[in-house]
């Protein structure tokens, strides 16, 4: 990973290894894991599913017969 957000287990021993040590140390790639959100998540506000009802009733408002909005 080009972020070295995470690390790749090649074996199930080497899961289980890179498990202990997240849970040891969740520190380690931590700078990693930063990048990564910044490169893919435009927001981290912890507000992502207000913005998805607010889309649904405007969505649903928009296409809605006309009957119905009233």
């Amino acid at each position: 990973m080009e972020t070295g957000a995470a690390h790749v287990a090649t074996s199930a021993d080497d899961l289980v290894g890179a498990v202990g040590r997240y849970l040891a140390d969740p520190a380690i790639d931590a700078e990693g894991r930063r990048e990564l959100v910044r490169r893919c998540c435009t927001f981290t506000d912890g507000r992502a599913s207000i913005r998805l009802a607010r889309w649904v009733l405007d969505t649903l408002a928009e296409t809605a017969p006309a009957e119905a909005r009233s």
